[in-house]
């Protein structure tokens, strides 16, 4: 799991958003959905994430990654 974008370039104003990317190995579409839902209702729930806070998150497979990363100055591991 990676903060990426403008946060982890150091490039933020107050209109940003926070990039999460989640790497899994394999993902189809309703298993990214699932995942996306989860992860932020346990963010929500369990950390207490505001509803509202702009998080983007990017469920991706390992393969899809590349792509973000060939993108990326600059990226922050977070797990």
């Amino acid at each position: 799991m990676h903060v990426i974008g403008g946060v982890a370039e150091g490039r933020t104003t107050i209109y940003s958003d926070i990039d999460i990317l989640v790497v899994v190995k394999i993902i189809d579409p309703n298993t990214q959905r699932k995942l996306l839902i989860d992860i932020l209702e346990r963010a929500i729930d369990t950390y207490g994430l505001p509803w509202d806070a702009p998080v983007e998150l990017h469920v991706v497979s390992e393969e899809r990654a590349k792509e973000y990363s060939k993108h990326s100055r600059d990226t922050i591991r977070i797990l």
